[in-house]
């Protein structure tokens, strides 16, 4: 998710912020006893019109838990630390997912999300809101939204999904679809191709846009590598290039 409204006037540069998010990651790393499973990603993206930022994420996994660490840099322009806590519950009918993050200059913001069923295909609805600071990260899809679509398990572990998210809180009438395919639920050997579409005024001119881009991640273990082509990131008026790679350990 990154900023409904992406410009940064008006920023925040407090660092209170940063025992809360120190906190959120002793807690989750402190629980349980059970080993995690950690994944570092470096991420470089190069748009038409701004300098070339960079990111790098720490997360880790234990059972139904998921936390991270990350850190964005594009150039002396923006800088910002984030930290979240995620967890997965099983009911009868079926999961639902909990999170919440905090961040430098600011931020709070939580989300939900529900996987609706118990069989081959499941109804997938979310709901998020934050504070409407300024947050940075790599989703870019808006972060005070719905999102509603489909998932499905497929033959030999491959997993599809189709879903929107849009803004229903700040009256954009911006929309992002995902036609998400992954090829098997071993990373050990995968491929993962997401789709988008992005719908809806520019949030600088106003200008409707329909444009689709699209992601692709190789997993071949311990290591992952990933690029993605995003036409009006973040419904901007410039197209932007992310290339990522990392490691499991």
């Amino acid at each position: 998710m990154i900023p409904t409204r992406c410009g940064l006037t008006a920023i925040n540069r407090r660092l209170w912020i940063l025992p809360l998010l120190l906190a959120i990651l002793a807690s989750a790393v402190a629980r349980g006893a059970e080993p995690i499973d950690w994944k570092l990603t470096y991420t470089h993206q190069r748009a038409e019109t701004e300098r070339d930022g960079v990111d790098l994420n720490l997360r880790g996994t234990r059972d139904a838990s998921v936390f991270w660490l990350g850190y964005y840099r594009r150039a002396n322009e923006f800088q910002q630390t984030r930290a979240g806590l995620e967890q997965w519950f099983s009911f009868n009918w079926g999961k639902a997912l909990l999170s919440g993050q905090a961040a430098t200059r600011g931020f709070l913001g939580f989300a939900s999300q529900a996987e609706i069923g118990r069989g081959g295909v499941r109804l997938l609805a979310g709901f998020g809101r934050t504070n409407l600071k300024p947050y940075y990260n790599l989703n870019f899809d808006p972060n005070d939204a719905v999102t509603l679509g489909l998932v499905a398990d497929l033959p030999d572990g491959m997993r599809a999904s189709f879903y929107a998210v849009h803004d229903d809180r700040l009256g954009t009438g911006q929309t992002v679809v995902h036609a998400l395919l992954r090829t098997s639920d071993d990373p050990a050997h995968r491929w993962t191709i997401d789709v988008s579409q992005r719908r809806g005024p520019l949030g600088d001119t106003g200008e409707r846009v329909r444009r689709t881009g699209i992601g692709v991640t190789y997993d071949r273990a311990p290591y992952f590598g990933r690029i993605v082509f995003d036409p009006n990131a973040n419904f901007s008026g410039h197209d932007m290039l992310r290339l990522g790679f990392g490691v499991r350990f």
